[in-house]
């Protein structure tokens, strides 16, 4: 029922092209002129730039991260709009990817394993963590049917550690559950020694677990705000603390935090385009 409701206002949002239409055959004024301004933005932000993909390259290191965050596949965005995430991402060659959660948002649950077979195609090796609009209670589904639907695309990595060999280094990636679904265990990102690299969520977890030995933390949540109208913007970012997007320094730790790829409740992005982010890190001398 949840997947229909935003299937049907996505499409209803096309019925702004008449409503121009009708718009031309009134007199000018001065409301006139406000309405069709606002008619434009609200084109742009549905039909124009959330499918503007920015690729971004960051840093100068040797050890190349590709970040996709919040893709939120469902009722808004489908299988055509990960495909081009795919290609973007084979095209920048990272070492591995990792996905800070929200895979989905309103989805057909017949359709929730089917959604995911573009990922399939990624040819680095791929980690993740749930977000809090996948898993229950907040979310749609258990972490086992997640777990199911992502199997053999996305290692997931909810409150567990790996240890990597990249480029002859030895890296620990850990992460950490869904915040907002009370799914969050701190003791390995506070215990993990050596190269660490943690992946969250929400960024709000930076400030739950303390650990020096942190080089970077990973993270999504944000959406950079989505509809980035300053200063408005910033009251509708769901986090306690005060994230936007980009770098942030939390106890001496670099946080990064992806705006995303996909959108919530309304099919729009405003001066904040979905992003593929490639960072190249050095670990010697982490930002």
């Amino acid at each position: 029922m949840r997947y229909f409701a935003y299937r049907t206002m996505f499409w209803g949002s096309w019925l702004v092209f008449p409503f121009i239409g009708g718009l031309m055959l009134l007199e000018i004024n001065s409301w006139w002129l406000i309405t069709l301004i606002l008619a434009i933005f609200f084109i742009w932000a549905r039909f124009v730039e959330r499918y503007l993909i920015e690729v971004r390259e960051i840093g100068k290191g040797d050890l190349k991260i590709a970040v996709i965050s919040d893709l939120h596949l469902g009722a808004l965005k489908g299988s055509d709009f990960l495909s081009r995430i795919v290609d973007l991402l084979n095209e920048g060659r990272p070492d591995f990817v990792l996905i800070p959660g929200d895979f989905i948002f309103a989805i057909c649950p017949k359709n929730l394993r089917k959604m995911f077979d573009e990922l399939e195609r990624i040819k680095a090796p791929c980690y993740g963590v749930l977000g809090n609009h996948d898993i229950e209670p907040i979310g749609e589904f258990t972490k086992k049917e997640m777990y199911e639907a992502l199997e053999g695309r996305v290692e997931m990595i909810d409150n567990k550690m790996l240890e990597l060999n990249v480029r002859g280094k030895k890296i620990k990636l850990v992460g950490i559950g869904s915040l907002m679904s009370k799914d969050d265990e701190y003791e390995l990102a506070e215990k993990a020694e050596g190269n660490v690299i943690v992946m969250a969520h929400n960024p709000d977890s930076a400030h739950a677990f303390k650990n020096e030995n942190v080089d970077i933390m990973i993270c999504g949540h944000t959406h950079g705000g989505q509809v980035r109208l300053w200063p408005i913007y910033k009251l509708f970012i769901p986090c306690k603390h005060k994230f936007d997007k980009g770098w942030h320094e939390i106890n001496g730790m670099p946080v990064f935090v992806s705006s995303g790829l996909g959108e919530v409740d309304i099919p729009l992005r405003l001066f904040v385009r979905p992003e593929v982010v490639f960072l190249n890190i050095d670990l010697d001398n982490a930002p």
